[in-house]
């Protein structure tokens, strides 16, 4: 299909981006929310880059926080 628009929705990107910053404000690591939400690095990275929608587990830091 021509004209197909290939990103992610604007609110995945604006919500990774958001996780992002707040993560380097904070200075935390993508380990760190990814392992209390029982995610993997990679999965909060991909959150991050808005290729992911965030979910609640890792927006709130999983069940450990």
């Amino acid at each position: 299909m021509s004209g197909e628009n290939n990103q992610p929705p604007a609110a995945w990107r604006y919500g990774g981006d958001q996780l992002k910053r707040r993560r380097a404000k904070a200075d935390v690591t993508r380990e760190r929310p990814a392992s209390a939400a029982n995610y993997s690095p990679e999965t909060v990275a991909s959150t991050g880059r808005g290729v992911r929608r965030p979910t609640s587990r890792v927006l709130v830091g999983g069940p450990a926080v």
